[in-house]
Parts: C-alpha cells; sequence; structure tokens
C-alpha cells in the first residue's frame, strides 16, 4: 500500500512523487512554465493550508516534494488541483494535447531523522545525478535549493486560462509574479533559520563533491540551460525504468516492522468498514476523514 494516500500520519514527513505519462518531458523546464509552478505551489498553500510544504524539485518528467499531513482527504484534494493545474500549464506553454500524468501519486512516510537526510540529499541531487547540472541550486526548472540554503524568495505567477489567454502580446507571454512560495521547516530541524542553512549547506556540498567526481570519472560535462529548455517534450529518457516504491523510509528495521504493523491494522480495520458498508450499515467517519470506526491511530515510534 505504498501508494495508498488513505494512510496518513501527521506525525511523519512523507515523500509524494509522481512521473509523467510514459516518463515524456512534458515539464521541460521553460521559464514561464517554472514560474507558473511555483505559483500554483503557493496557490495550493493558500488554498489547503493544511498541507505542510517542506521541500519541492520538479525535474522534466515527474516532480519531488516533502510535506506534512494527518489527512488524507486534504492531502489527495490538494494532489489532484495542484496536478491538474500543472498539466493544463505544461500544456498550454508546450503547445501539446493529451495526458501529462502517468499513474497515481506515491506517498512514502520516512520514519527518522537519519532517512530524512537521506531523502533531502536524494531529492536535491535530482539534477546532478543525471550528470545534466554540477550543482543542484543551476536546475533551471522548479528547485528550492537556492530558498533553503541561502534564504532566497521563490517568487511565481498564478493566473487563471483566461488571464493567461489575455496576457499574450505581439507572440510572447508576460505573466505577473503574483505569487511567493513559503516552505515550512522541517520538524526535526533546528529553530535558528541559520542553523537550518547551514544543515542544507552541507548536503549540497556533499552532492557538489561527487557529482564533480563522478562527472571527472566519466569524463562528461553538465548540460548548458538552453540544452535543458529547448528539449522536446514528446521525448523521454533513452532508459526509464520504474523502480518498485518502498513501504516507507527509515534507517532502522524495527521502525519498519512497526510501521508495516500499524499500516495492517489499518488496512484490516478499513476492510472490515468497506464490508459494512457493502451489507447496509451506515459508516461514520471522524472529521479527520480517513479513520474508520474502532480504528486508533498509532502514536510514532521511538527514535533510535
Amino acid at each position: 500500500m505504498p501508494r495508498s494516500l488513505r494512510h496518513c500520519n501527521r506525525h511523519f514527513v512523507a515523500e509524494l512523487t509522481n512521473r509523467t505519462m510514459l516518463g515524456l518531458f512534458r515539464l521541460v523546464p521553460t521559464p514561464n512554465l517554472t514560474a507558473e509552478i511555483v505559483g500554483i505551489f503557493a496557490e495550493g498553500q493558500r488554498k489547503y493550508p493544511q498541507v505542510l510544504l517542506h521541500f519541492l524539485v520538479v525535474p522534466s518528467n515527474h516532480y519531488h516534494a516533502l510535506a506534512t499531513c494527518g489527512d488524507a482527504n486534504i492531502l489527495g484534494r490538494w494532489l489532484s488541483w495542484t496536478k491538474a493545474a500543472i498539466a493544463r500549464a505544461a500544456q498550454f506553454h508546450h503547445g501539446f494535447t493529451g495526458p501529462v500524468w502517468g499513474r497515481r501519486a506515491t506517498k512514502i512516510d520516512v520514519l527518522d531523522d537519519v532517512a530524512l537526510r537521506a531523502r533531502v540529499k536524494y531529492l536535491m541531487a535530482q539534477a546532478c545525478v543525471e550528470n545534466l547540472v554540477l550543482k543542484p541550486a543551476d536546475w533551471p526548472g522548479v528547485n528550492c535549493v537556492d530558498a533553503l540554503c541561502r534564504g532566497a524568495v521563490m517568487r511565481g505567477s498564478y493566473v487563471t486560462a483566461d488571464e493567461r489567454r489575455a496576457a499574450m502580446r505581439d507572440g510572447k507571454l508576460t505573466l505577473p509574479m503574483n505569487r511567493t512560495l513559503e516552505l515550512v521547516p522541517l520538524p526535526s530541524l533546528p529553530e535558528s533559520v541559520h542553523a537550518r542553512q547551514i544543515w542544507y549547506r552541507h548536503i549540497e556540498k556533499e552532492i557538489i563533491a561527487e557529482t564533480r567526481e563522478r562527472m571527472a570519472a566519466e569524463g562528461k560535462r553538465p548540460s548548458t540551460r538552453r540544452a535543458l529548455q529547448t528539449r522536446s517534450p514528446n521525448s523521454r529518457p533513452k532508459t526509464f525504468t520504474r523502480s518498485p516504491a518502498p513501504a516507507c523510509h527509515s534507517s532502522c528495521r524495527r521502525l519498519i516492522q512497526e510501521f508495516l504493523v500499524a499500516r495492517a491494522e489499518f488496512a484490516a480495520h478499513w476492510r472490515e468498514a468497506l464490508d459494512d458498508l457493502r451489507r447496509g450499515a451506515r459508516i461514520c467517519f471522524p472529521e479527520g476523514g480517513w479513520w474508520p470506526y474502532g480504528c486508533r491511530e498509532v502514536a510514532p515510534p521511538q527514535q533510535v
């Protein structure tokens, strides 16, 4: 059940990801599309304040985010709204028709601080591992590296379809930068802004050093910004494989086992509620919206 959005826990940070159909480069990072995606996530914060967004990066054929939300109904609506808005913006700016997203979004809980740092490093290095850029902040698309490491402001544009068409002047699109995306600090990081920036900059330095070493060993050079922004949205990577999503991320096997037990308990109660519903019983859900009756919320396991 790693893809089941019904299984939410407000105690854990969740990694959210979704790929485009067939891995096509539907989200090629042009300046206007990048501004719109930032504005869409900023507008999503206003519409769904219960979803706390901690990290965001959007490569050419998928997106990654770290977020916290204890209500699966709200999280599902937030994902549906943002994905639909991004799809409309990508179709408009790249001039294609047809679906953008592939399968449903994947949600994987991160159980401890060691695993959380590993996931932040993995997401921050998305463009570097493919030898596209040397530094994580060099990615021309949506990325929050400068915002987290150096306090940069992420500004974007949110416009309706009519406003987008009205903004066309002389074959060029000028969008108002009317939204600011503010990321919520990870719960396990220090309260000091400077201390959090140092934490992120240490990860950034590790990625840059590893990327330099790998490029030197393979004899490769990073791509230019123009090459990254002019790729066809109908093309796809030469090799595209989907690895199975794990149940959760953790550095401790005991935490993983406790999480699996809690998830199995949740699934059993959910099936029980569905069976009662099929038999004609009236099912009452609490305000949280996702816990079936009789199912208790499991407290987070002790950190090790």
